[in-house]
């Protein structure tokens, strides 16, 4: 499995510092979780390295920065870099204990207190990709700010719900 993060640099939204600072914090906590160094997948819109983990420096989405982890994802699908399981988190999320991948479908992901799905914490199968592919092109087609209500729409929609766990 692999550990999968981005960071979107914005004007406005974050100062350099304070993302690079939160990037370091999540390599450290990630590697002292018994993560390798090559598991863990960077991708950002600036140049950035930290206890060996290199980020890959891509223009990311602009217009739905929440988004930002789907149209990385889209990115490592295109690149022919997802080979096997990817977690795919925001920054924000934080892991406390090692674990195993869990057993899930094309994708898994958790819902909040109420059926809606918390796109903050993802699974991604090799399989997914016409998953976030289709996600992709409804955030950009509908000029979406936020991933989660277009994730919601997609995942739960007759053709994809029975690949969802």
């Amino acid at each position: 499995m692999k550990n999968f993060m981005v960071a979107n640099l914005t004007r406005g939204r974050y100062k350099v510092d304070n993302i690079q600072l939160l990037i370091k914090a999540q390599i450290d906590n990630s590697l002292k979780l018994d993560w390798r160094q090559e598991d863990i997948i960077l991708l950002t819109n600036f140049d950035f390295e930290f206890m060996g983990v290199k980020a890959i420096n891509d223009k990311l989405n602009s217009s739905c920065f929440t988004g930002s982890k789907m149209f990385g994802m889209k990115y490592l699908f295109d690149n022919n870099l997802i080979d096997e399981n990817i977690w795919a988190h925001d920054l924000d999320a934080w892991q406390n204990v090692p674990f195993f991948c869990p057993e899930f479908e094309d994708v898994g992901i958790a819902c909040y207190s109420t059926s809606k799905y918390n796109g903050g914490s993802i699974f991604w199968s090799p399989s997914s990709k016409d998953i976030v592919n289709k996600i992709v092109d409804e955030i950009n087609n509908k000029e979406e700010q936020k991933e989660e209500p277009t994730l919601n729409r997609i995942l739960k929609c007759i053709e994809y719900k029975n690949r969802v766990t």
